[in-house]
């Protein structure tokens, strides 16, 4: 009733297209979590049987990395594994990764191994098309929006169209300051008499969009 009379600002409510476009984000962001914990689930797996492949490749889940893992799943020897990866990794690391190939993994291990990457895989697929469906949408409602953020150093397409979505219209913020104070940015402030102290952050807000600010 307040808010009818013009007493009171309303709070900000998204449009339900908007809202649809965020939970698309949301998503994307959630599934990338649960793809960084299969991962994680993997160096497990691997040290568990001694099997350092991450000392051997910076990204065990690059593309020689996936194929060596592969390979060992498939049963190939470890001559078939190394003609199956990158010559330039192969002239590199050949003897580390031909000593780790002569090493056996247990039944369990092979088990979980199979599995999660499995799961990887549909994962980076879903990801991937929701990315495409996330970026068109942003591209489409906020091109200008998109191409100034985008334009900024350290901001890529998913940080762009994840900051579009989790803030919606800039406009409706009088100040960066404002938008600042409602991301939950801007620090605590303890007043008492002529004391004032400035704390930590408030963390108001998207903790997603504060996240990919920080």
């Amino acid at each position: 009733l307040l808010a009818l009379k013009g007493m009171i600002k309303p709070s900000r409510v998204f449009l339900r297209i908007h809202r649809d476009f965020r939970k698309i984000v949301r998503l994307r962001h959630f599934l990338v979590r649960k793809r960084t914990d299969i991962k994680n689930r993997v160096h497990g797996i691997l040290d568990s049987e001694l099997f350092q492949l991450s000392n051997v490749l910076t990204d065990i889940f690059g593309k020689s990395g996936v194929k060596i893992m592969q390979g060992i799943l498939d049963g190939k020897s470890p001559d078939e594994v190394l003609q199956s990866i990158h010559s330039r990794v192969r002239e590199r690391k050949e003897e580390e990764i031909r000593t780790l190939l002569e090493q056996n993994l247990s039944i369990y291990a092979l088990l979980q191994l199979r599995h999660c990457l499995r799961v990887m895989k549909q994962l980076d697929t879903e990801i991937e098309l929701l990315t495409g469906t996330a970026s068109q949408y942003a591209m489409d409602k906020y091109p200008r929006e998109f191409e100034i953020l985008y334009s900024v150093p350290g901001i890529g397409e998913v940080s762009a169209f994840t900051l579009l979505a989790e803030v919606g219209n800039f406009k409706d913020f009088p100040s960066g300051d404002k938008l600042a104070s409602w991301l939950g940015i801007v620090p605590k402030i303890y007043q008492s008499a002529d004391h004032k102290a400035k704390r930590s952050i408030t963390k108001r807000g998207s903790r997603l969009a504060r996240w990919i600010l920080i």
